[in-house]
Formats: structure tokens, C-alpha cells, sequence
């Protein structure tokens, strides 16, 4: 039997119960493309739905929250929290490795590359960083 067939025979309060059955699909449909490619904005207001109950008289009449009774209340203990270190700022293991005058120690300076064909008067040294850092040779 064909969708035509199938139309044809159906009562008139059968087809206003499918047509009531098919606006509320569309609507329910138009609701899951707004939340899906919708702006997500909940500053925006919607208009109230017609099919939804109130619940305004479901509500006890003469209920006030200020008579209610406070909250209970929970005392935390107070505690202490570290510092922060400021960026920069170096702790104590940080200024050196901890080792001995027999132990060799090779510095090496790299020049800034836009620095390179100036002269030290045509710049001024804002500042410096030194790093450490524990190398192992090979032996020979």
C-alpha cells in the first residue's frame, strides 16, 4: 500500500492528529537546530511555551525564605601558604652546583647575533643570564 493509499483511507480526526502530531516534530526539530548552530546566549530571553504548565500555584502561598531558618555554617581551619617565587628570582640551589674548586669549569659566552659588527658605545647592556650546567666528558 502507497503513502497515497494509506492518506486516503484515514479518518479527518486521524489527519488533524497527525498534522497536531507533525507541528510538534517541526517544533521540537527547530529547538535541537537552535541549540546546535544557534548563538549560545543565555543573556537571551525566550518567549514562554504555550504547552508548558506554570508553576506558580503549585507553589505554597504565604512561604517566605526569610522566615526560613539560616544555613548551617562549617568553621575551616586556617592554614599557611607558600610564597611564590618572583621569575628571576633564584632559589638557593639555583646560584650553584654545590661542587668543589677541583672541579672544572668552562664558561662560555654567546655573542647576540644582533649585535654583530657593532661597537659597545652604539649599545647598552640591560642585563645578563648565567646558566650552569653539569657536562660529562668522555673519557680518552
Amino acid at each position: 500500500m502507497t503513502l497515497e493509499e494509506q492518506a486516503a483511507a484515514l479518518r479527518p480526526d486521524e489527519v488533524v492528529a497527525l498534522l497536531v502530531e507533525n507541528a510538534d516534530l517541526k517544533r521540537q526539530v527547530e529547538w535541537f537546530k537552535r541549540q546546535l548552530f544557534g548563538r549560545k546566549a543565555e543573556r537571551h530571553l525566550r518567549a514562554p511555551d504555550a504547552q508548558q504548565l506554570s508553576l506558580a500555584g503549585l507553589l505554597p502561598v504565604g512561604h517566605d525564605p526569610a522566615d526560613a531558618p539560616p544555613a548551617p555554617t562549617e568553621t575551616v581551619t586556617a592554614y599557611q601558604r607558600r610564597l611564590r617565587r618572583e621569575p628571576g628570582a633564584e632559589g638557593p640551589d639555583e646560584g650553584s652546583l654545590g661542587f668543589d674548586s677541583s672541579v672544572p669549569m668552562e664558561v662560555i659566552k654567546l655573542p647576540n647575533p644582533e649585535l654583530a659588527g657593532l661597537t659597545e658605545e652604539e649599545y647598552a647592556v640591560i642585563g645578563e643570564k648565567i646558566t650552569y650546567r653539569l657536562a660529562q666528558r668522555p673519557r680518552a
